[in-house]
């Protein structure tokens, strides 16, 4: 399962990278890694922090020496992570909802980040610093997600289309101002056109 976590990792890394670009289908690629990295974290996050093998999932001797509160906290950190990666897929997107879902992955991940970093360094465990790895990664990446504003997102993603920018600002700052809004949605009209 780390090969396929990985994998999932590389090909969201390369699929926001070719959204932002644009480049076709780039958009696709973030919508599916992501979507199937949170459901792998949301399913299979017990097995992946107690470093249980997927062939290994339904033996018995897999889980010898596997007390029930790690199983229980691998559930929680699971789920935890799946929320925060959802949150970033749906902020990267700029879909409604991707911060108050970044919020509501991001407190039990950094609580978890430090009570994996007190028992990683105190007692060495190897379900503490893979929980870490993880936690600190995805919530990092989290955080920031949630600090950069969609106006950021869209600049980096239509750079090419400076007067589409400029109508997109200009209606977050007066977003109840209709003729700024009939006029972004002109220019978002003119830069389909031109891509086809």
């Amino acid at each position: 399962m780390k090969k396929t976590e990985l994998t999932l990792c590389i090909l969201s890394a390369i699929g926001i990278i070719l959204y932002l670009l644009p480049v076709p289908g780039g958009s696709m690629l973030t919508v599916l890694a992501l979507t199937l990295l949170s459901l792998l974290y949301f399913f299979f996050g017990f097995a992946l922090f107690n470093g249980i093998r997927g062939r290994d999932l339904f033996k018995g001797t897999a889980y010898t020496g596997i007390s029930a509160l790690k199983i229980v906290g691998g559930v929680g950190v699971g789920m935890s992570l799946s929320t925060v990666i959802i949150g970033i897929l749906f902020r990267v997107m700029m879909w409604p909802g991707g911060s108050f879902m970044i919020l509501i992955g991001c407190a039990p991940v950094i609580i978890v980040c430090i009570i994996a970093w007190v028992r990683a360094s105190s007692s060495n465990s190897p379900f503490a610093k893979r929980v870490l790895a993880r936690a600190a990664v995805f919530g990092g990446l989290g955080v920031l997600c949630f600090m950069v504003s969609s106006i950021t997102i869209i600049k980096v993603k239509y750079r090419d289309y400076p007067e589409y920018v400029r109508a997109v600002e200009q209606v977050d700052a007066d977003p109840e101002n209709e003729a700024l809004q009939q006029k972004a949605q002109e220019e978002y009209d003119k830069m389909q056109a031109a891509e086809e």
